[in-house]
Parts: C-alpha cells; structure tokens; sequence
C-alpha cells in the first residue's frame, strides 16, 4: 500500500501543480505502518500517522488473492474531517493504537525511502503516456485535433511565441514548459496545458526530455 496526499492552488491559470500542506510544491508520502482485514473480511484498516485534513488523498495498492488473483489499482479522497478511529464498531476489536504505535518506529525508514530510478527513453514514453501527454501532443507530427503541438521534430527547433519572440526547445525550455507552461505559449495555441509542478520529478523530466529528443529525424514510434 502507498498513501500520498496533496492540496491544489486556485489561480486563473488552467489547472494546478501540486502542493504539500506547507505550501511547497510536491506530494508528500505518508508511510503506511501496517495493514489490517476486519473480522469478516471486508475492511481493511491502513495504519498511517499524522493524518491531516488534505484536498487530496491518494491510496494505491497491489493486493494478491488467495486464488493469484493480482489487483493493482489506486483511488483517491478528501479528508475534510478525519474522527478518532473506531477500531471496535468498524470491525477490528483486536487492534489496540497503542501498539500500533510503538511498532511503528520499526517500519518509518523503510516505508520513507522512494526507489530510485534512473533516467531513460523507456521510462520517458512510459510517463509520456501515463501523464496524459499524448492526448494532447502526436508524436507524428499530426497537428489537426490535438491542443498541443506535436512532438516530432521538436527538440532544438525555433519555436515562434504567441508575444512574437522566439525559443529554442531545448531541454531548459521543455523542463520550463512541464513545470510553467503559461510562460511561453506557442503561436497559434492557447494555455490550455496543466502545471505539472509537485507531480514530476527532475528525473521524470529529464527521462521525458530524453523521450521527445528520440523523436526527432524520424525516429517517433508509438508509446
């Protein structure tokens, strides 16, 4: 189980980065001590420490069945006000919080390191796909019936501005187009385009970077 939570910004800009409840851009990872079945196999209590009220709450799982079965999904809440847990009336009388706290400090460390990842093409399509990218921008150069424009070709070409200037996409001008895209908006598009601040991280942008230079010369192929 993972469970993160973030909060988003009202703005005039379409959409919003994400927040931690402190205001800084990013998610925070709350690390998930243990995990408990009710007694008639229906509930399932995550003990997971300083829960507080948060815009979003994201709760991911990979779960194997008795019978192999594989669920691997994720779903998501808001946490407007969060009660003391009622271990008894919700079907875990077994469960005392004391103990879970004190066992607690067993797992913190582990549950807080993230697994590194290295930066490469594979895992830029990857998230070039599951970002939604390509529902916005063609990796073939098709422009009609996209918002974006297309991604082939794009890395080191002249980029005409909607302010009449020009940009080179470079890797600084893609990694500023992910994280503020309202800064410099291409000729003949609209800012519709999401921040994705608190989202991506700097290896993520770089593993997309090195995705869309792969593009270029003809060499696009289907994420």
């Amino acid at each position: 189980y993972q469970v993160k939570r973030w909060s988003y910004k009202r703005t005039e800009n379409y959409g919003s980065g994400h927040y931690k409840l402190n205001d800084t851009p990013g998610e925070e990872l709350l690390p998930v001590f243990s995990a408990h079945v009710s007694e008639d196999g229906k509930g399932l209590f995550l003990a997971v420490p300083d829960m507080k009220p948060s815009m979003q709450i994201e709760i991911s799982y990979k779960i194997n069945a008795a019978d192999g079965y594989v669920m691997n999904n994720r779903f998501w809440a808001t946490a407007h006000d969060l009660p003391p847990a009622n271990l008894n009336g919700n079907g875990f009388p077994n469960l005392n919080i004391e103990e879970l706290l004190l066992s607690a400090s067993r797992t913190l460390e582990a549950n807080r390191d993230e697994e590194e990842q290295e930066i490469s093409l594979e895992r830029g399509r990857q998230l070039f796909r599951r970002t939604g990218c390509i529902g916005c921008h063609s990796i073939d150069g098709t422009e009609k019936g996209y918002y974006g424009p297309s991604m082939q070709d794009l890395f080191g070409s002249a980029r005409s501005l909607d302010n009449g200037t020009k940009a080179t996409a470079d890797s600084a001008y893609i990694r500023e187009s992910i994280l503020y895209p309202e800064r410099k908006i291409v000729e003949g598009y609209g800012q519709e385009m999401p921040s994705f601040v608190g989202i991506l991280t700097d290896d993520e942008i770089a593993s997309i970077t090195q995705y869309i230079r792969s593009l270029n010369s003809g060499k696009s192929s289907s994420p």
